[in-house]
């Protein structure tokens, strides 16, 4: 037999808005990510540390078009500002995107898409 539980109005309002963006995010990761797999290629990009003298690896990204490098600070901008979304989510989700730690649609750490 189920229970029934008794919230008020605020609650339910509440709780339908977190629900609700729950799954916008989720939506929103889906069409990033689909967009980046279509586009665009994860890379290593080796150089040397002129002050340590060692070599180093950073993470780029390959347009698949053009086979242009380009740096993850010039990706972010680019789709922060196609997808309406802040900073902070897209460094997560371009992080979590080369790391492969998007599992479900979810983000390995939850970042608000305004942050």
């Amino acid at each position: 037999m189920g229970k029934r539980i008794i919230i008020s109005e605020s609650q339910y309002e509440m709780l339908k808005v977190k629900l609700n963006e729950r799954t916008y995010q989720q939506n929103l990761v889906k069409k990033i990510v689909g967009d980046l797999n279509a586009n665009y290629k994860r890379a290593l990009q080796t150089y040397e540390d002129r002050v340590s003298q060692d070599f180093r690896q950073k993470k780029v990204f390959e347009v698949i078009v053009s086979g242009e490098i380009i740096a993850p600070i010039d990706l972010s901008l680019y789709m922060q500002k196609k997808y309406s979304v802040g900073n902070k989510f897209m460094e997560q989700l371009l992080n979590d995107w080369c790391d492969d730690k998007i599992n479900d649609e979810l983000l390995s750490k939850y970042v608000n898409s305004d942050e």
